[in-house]
């Protein structure tokens, strides 16, 4: 999923005061498979004023808290009873595998769900029984709820050959608070991975090489190199700028759209490196210095006439 409108549709469900928008976000919220901050939607359990968005935000917690007033609360506001979390039955287990490999696989995992930190406890020690879809439920499951063995999934889960499974991995080590150090290592060896969907994930995740522009001279994803993009300015801020000009120049529109949005956030240093570039030979490249100057609100100081055209972590 997109992390960034994951966190838009949280806003709007925080602050939306029509409930069409806030029905629009919970839609694309419920339909989320790998991990997201549910956490911060607890507020709106104690809402009063905008039932719509209590509920919605209930449930979304539903399962996935542990604090007991506030699982008082979802069943509240859910008109549900509560209800004491039964006891997983050890000697159960081969059969729950079983399931989980069937055809009733998403049912199986509901019912788990309901026995807690003891069945994940379970899955983890047999992890390798388990194919890729289960492995990547765990992983959110676990660190959703915060259980004590997230650091062991996500260990796991980084070791996987499967790219879905990895990816899961990266966005649960991305949501643990204080990671262990060798969770670290293994996020930040991932920037070398041959999947171009894994190298984003794990620069999402806050690996960060000891040179982005080392990185990027031999990186040819788009996505990767756009993230790259976002973790060089995030971590060198204006001392990132000869990199994000140089790839204005990108054949690759997602790329130079990165660059200028960057570029455009870093203010009055942004416009000053590409004011020369108005007068570039390539349209790309003048249009997106003209963005970028009328970002830092020097339009109309900086050219007589406007652009035309198409539109175009851890160190090692």
């Amino acid at each position: 999923p997109d992390i960034r409108l994951a966190d838009h549709c949280t806003e709007v469900l925080l602050h939306a005061t029509d409930d069409r928008r806030s029905i629009l976000a919970y839609n694309y919220l419920s339909s989320l498979e790998l991990f997201w901050d549910r956490s911060r939607l607890r507020p709106l359990l104690w809402e009063n004023d905008r039932a719509t968005n209590a509920e919605l935000a209930a449930r979304l917690l539903q399962g996935e808290i542990n604090d007991p007033a506030e699982c008082t609360s979802v069943c509240a506001i859910l008109g549900r009873p509560t209800q004491p979390q039964p006891t997983f039955a050890a000697e159960a287990l081969t059969l729950w595998l079983n399931e989980l490999g069937g055809c009733w696989s998403a049912g199986a995992r509901a019912c788990l769900m309901d026995f807690g930190e003891t069945a994940s406890s379970a899955l983890i020690k047999n992890w390798n029984h388990l194919n890729d879809e289960s492995q990547r439920w765990l992983v959110d499951w676990v660190v959703r709820k915060q259980f004590s063995g997230q650091g062991a999934v996500v260990a796991l889960a980084l070791e996987s050959t499967d790219p879905g499974v990895v990816i899961a991995g990266l966005s649960g080590y991305r949501a643990i608070a204080d990671p262990p150090l060798a969770l670290g290592r293994r996020a930040h060896a991932l920037l070398g991975h041959a999947e171009p969907a894994v190298r984003e994930a794990a620069i999402r995740a806050g690996a960060a090489p000891s040179d982005w522009d080392d990185m990027l001279k031999t990186e040819t994803a788009p996505r990767v190199i756009s993230a790259c993009l976002r973790g060089a300015a995030s971590q060198l801020g204006s001392k990132a700028i000869p990199v994000l000009v140089r790839f204005l120049q990108h054949e690759q529109w997602q790329v130079v759209a990165a660059a200028t949005e960057l570029l455009a956030g870093l203010g009055k240093d942004g416009a000053a490196a590409v004011a020369p570039l108005l007068d570039d030979a390539k349209l790309s490249v003048r249009v997106a210095a003209d963005r970028i100057l009328g970002a830092a609100q020097s339009v109309g100081s900086h050219r007589a006439t406007p652009v035309t055209g198409p539109r175009p972590g851890l160190q090692k």
